[in-house]
């Protein structure tokens, strides 16, 4: 008897896409303490749009976008490696992004720590070619407080401080229920120095 002919079977494109390597959506951000996150939630109700759920509050440092999973080791022994002081973020201003329809809280002035943070993390990333665009953009230092939001350019009548502890690599779960917010969930954090105590 003859054997049957073998018909190469071609791997559809779902096929091949589920045999890619999958990958992770990152980024580094300031995770705000409670008394920060309850001082931005009232801000929130001021504004209209799609709310960020408290639990989702937080500044950006940098976007790393879909990054291999193997790299999250990696990222995670830099952060290690990084040291910080505790520093102050005074909250005094909403502002929009209009591209985007993103009504956000920051300040005025940046300070100087939050600046030589963000430069440092852009140094070690500086050869890597997965982040070149996001490292090409002008750091906008912003906390999203709703999208698809409405123009807001003011002033926060009462302005509050932040003080800044903690930093975090995070993961970005994009929902698959249409209009659901993205679950952030933290891969590793890193608090600040405790400050030298005088005698």
């Amino acid at each position: 008897m003859m054997p049957k002919r073998h018909t190469p079977q071609h791997p559809t494109t779902s096929q091949m896409r589920n045999t890619a390597i999958k990958t992770r959506r990152l980024f580094i951000a300031l995770l705000p303490d409670k008394k920060t996150v309850d001082k931005l939630a009232a801000l929130q109700s001021t504004v209209n749009g799609r709310k960020s759920p408290s639990e989702n509050l937080h500044l950006t440092l940098m976007f790393l976008g879909g990054q291999p999973p193997a790299r999250i080791t990696e990222l995670r022994e830099f952060l290690k490696s990084l040291t910080f002081r505790p520093f102050d973020l005074t909250i005094d201003r909403m502002g929009f992004f209009s591209r985007l329809k993103i009504c956000w809280a920051g300040s005025t002035k940046t300070p100087p720590e939050l600046t030589e943070l963000h430069n440092t993390i852009c140094s070690y990333l500086a050869d890597d070619t997965s982040v070149v665009s996001e490292l090409s953009r002008p750091f906008r230092p912003h906390i999203t407080l709703a999208r698809k939001s409405n123009p807001t350019e003011t002033p926060i009548p009462a302005p509050f401080t932040w003080h800044i502890t903690r930093l975090a690599l995070m993961e970005s779960i994009i929902s698959t229920e249409r209009g659901k917010s993205s679950t952030y969930k933290i891969l590793y954090e890193k608090q600040a120095e405790k400050p030298d105590v005088k005698l």
